[in-house]
């Protein structure tokens, strides 16, 4: 993770890099990115997405 890119008062850009396998970071970056979502639902963190 490389850290917080951008803060507003609209929310924030975080910047990751993930390392994968060639033709894989698709699927990397789908299983990432619903990771992030279940662990904000888990905590209760509402996403407005604009």
């Amino acid at each position: 993770m490389l850290g917080i890119d951008d803060l507003s008062h609209m929310g924030m850009l975080v910047r990751v890099w993930i390392k994968t396998a060639p033709m894989e970071q698709w699927n990397v970056g789908r299983e990432f990115r619903l990771r992030v979502r279940q662990a904000f639902e888990a905590n209760k963190i509402q996403i407005d997405a604009n």
